[in-house]
């Protein structure tokens, strides 16, 4: 399993937040937003077909998501308030938008805490509350479910 980002949340287990992140990357999977591109060419080489789309462009692996996992996990997302949907989506599904890192790179603590609390108006231990009880609603989803991790 990959190592987990510097500022997860403390007192879970790994497997909560790989499931998140199982999510995340879920959310970012799909179609694109776009109409599909031409299929043939209106030049002289109207013969060109463009390379399949399941044909790996960059050399890139494909990531590997468990789609159940994650429907489970948004299924609990839909169903928390949309502060705490937001919450969730800071730390998980737009977490690079909102870290700052210092002119060597290295990554400043806890500004992505910061900003979100600035967006929302809320205060910080709501924040962190927020998302604890994302991750322990996870937690116990998949518990009781009894799905493999």
């Amino acid at each position: 399993m990959a190592d987990l980002p510097e500022q997860t949340a403390e007192g879970f287990e790994p497997w909560i937040h790989h499931q998140m992140w199982n999510w995340s990357n879920w959310c970012w999977d799909g179609a694109w937003p776009h109409p599909l591109p031409v299929m043939f060419c209106a030049s002289a080489e109207r013969y060109y077909r463009p390379p399949r789309a399941d044909e790996d462009q960059d050399g890139t692996p494909a990531r590997n998501i468990n789609i159940d996992n994650a429907l489970i996990v948004n299924d609990i997302y839909e169903s928390l308030p949309r502060v705490e949907q937001r919450v969730v989506q800071f730390e998980y599904c737009r977490r690079y938008e909102f870290d700052e890192f210092n002119f060597r790179g290295e990554l400043i603590r806890n500004v992505r805490l910061q900003k979100g609390c600035k967006m929302l108006g809320i205060k910080q231990v709501y924040y962190q509350v927020a998302l604890g009880n994302m991750l322990d609603l996870v937690r116990n989803a998949f518990i009781s479910r009894e799905v493999k991790t």
